[in-house]
């Protein structure tokens, strides 16, 4: 389309906007409440198990944000409380929260089922709440949520159980864990507020570390094996952040956050972790682990209950404990939301001289954060059958710009483009 008004003619070439009111917080996704996660860091997948009946997983592609496919369960393979993902040799094991606690293998590469366990050797190895993976030596731990927690151990060569420990009464309901890889050892958090370390060679328990009475209800957890440090964070009002020391296998420093209630699930990534609350309205907060000094929060007006994260590439990823279940991304160098979605492309946008001025109006678009104004000027010859190397006169946050003094002497041809612009890059 070609404007021509009073010696100047603007041909409007690229990412021309529609009007919106609210940019959007988080991704809907196909099923409610998501519990668990695990994350193909390679092949950029996210396994997203729902906290149904029966249970679900959601497969997910990271780089395109979009679902590729999704696997039912049998109705007795309910509450998928953890995903476990062994890369190497592309299987996905699902813990439910369920009596009897039951393990399920399937495909990390195409939503396909392919076998089943139940944990029915002794009469309460119920309700999987954690666990951890060991898939270079085959084994697979999973923690419970009952009195008197109990850790369990599957054998991935054969699909087997092969093993039950059952912890002292006072470490109880197990709800969090994290695997120090480098030194065979799992670490799981308790509500009663114990760290139990586990040792995976002899699969005996190493010690405990009980916690102070403000230090319990430890729902999330991370192992940072660089620094042997571990991370358990307290889902009470308010809530703590615990650092323990690995090598002395004692707590070092406590983060209370006394405005942060609530945390339930928890991501590191490098010197920081980013906490999720389990909150109406949600909250994500950023931690910088290396002096435990509370940096920024995000208040999540419209999304709550976070119950899952993970980390890939540049964002931290929240998942929401509601119907529909919601995925929210997070820019890790910006700290704010980056929606799944570039900037959109729609004819809107408007050009009128005013003198030796030119004055665009676009509408808003929904995905944008800012607009870049491009311009080339002088153009001797009409049509649009050349490339457009235009120079980027401005970047605005508003929807409407002036272009000063743009108009020369004669009927100049000046080409405009206006596009959006997010965290993911610009609009075409």
């Amino acid at each position: 389309m070609v404007f021509r008004k009073a010696g100047i003619a603007a041909a409007l070439l690229a990412s021309l906007f529609t009007a919106s009111s609210a940019k959007p917080q988080s991704m809907e996704l196909s099923e409610d409440r998501v519990r668990s996660v695990a994350v193909d860091q390679i092949n950029g997948k996210a396994y997203l198990g729902t906290n149904t009946s029966p249970g679900k997983i959601i497969y997910f592609d990271l780089p395109t944000c979009r679902e590729e496919g999704k696997l039912t369960l049998d109705p007795s393979e309910s509450y998928i409380s953890t995903l476990l993902l062994d890369p190497i040799a592309g299987k996905l094991y699902a813990g439910t929260d369920t009596e009897p606690a039951r393990v399920v293998r399937s495909s990390s590469v195409n939503p396909i089922k392919e076998d089943s366990v139940a944990y029915n050797r002794f009469a309460s190895e119920n309700f999987i709440s954690t666990g951890s993976i060991d898939y270079r030596n085959g084994f697979a731990y999973f923690g419970t949520w009952t009195t008197g927690g109990k850790i369990l151990c599957l054998d991935l060569n054969n699909f087997t159980p092969t093993g039950t420990i059952r912890l002292v009464v006072q470490n109880e309901f197990l709800g969090s864990s994290g695997f120090d890889e480098l030194n065979g050892k799992i670490y799981f958090g308790s509500e009663s507020g114990v760290v139990t370390k586990l040792d995976t060679e002899t699969f005996t328990v190493d010690s405990t570390l009980p916690l102070s009475v403000w230090q319990t209800v430890l729902m999330s957890s991370s192992v940072d094996e660089t620094n042997n440090r571990a991370y358990f964070a307290t889902m009470l009002n308010p809530s703590r952040l615990t650092e323990v020391n690995l090598q002395t296998f004692q707590d070092e420093r406590v983060l209370e956050l006394p405005t942060d209630n609530n945390v339930r699930t928890m991501v590191q990534d490098g010197d920081f972790a980013y906490l999720g609350t389990y909150t109406t309205p949600g909250r994500i907060i950023k931690v910088n682990l290396r002096d435990m000094t509370r940096v920024d929060s995000i208040d999540l007006p419209n999304e709550e209950l976070l119950n899952a994260s993970f980390s890939y590439g540049n964002f931290v990823y929240f998942a929401t404990d509601t119907s529909p279940s919601r995925l929210i991304r997070v820019d890790k160098n910006t700290f704010r939301i980056c929606p799944c979605a570039y900037p959109s492309s729609t004819p809107d946008l408007r050009v009128r001289r005013n003198g030796r001025d030119v004055e665009l109006t676009w509408g808003a678009d929904v995905n944008s954060d800012s607009y870049g104004i491009d311009r080339e000027a002088n153009v001797t010859r009409v049509g649009l059958d050349r490339a457009f190397t235009p120079t980027r006169v401005s970047t605005v946050t508003a929807t409407g710009y002036t272009d000063v003094n743009a108009v020369g002497d004669g009927n100049d041809l000046i080409f405009y483009s206006v596009r959006g612009v997010n965290c993911n890059g610009e609009g075409n």
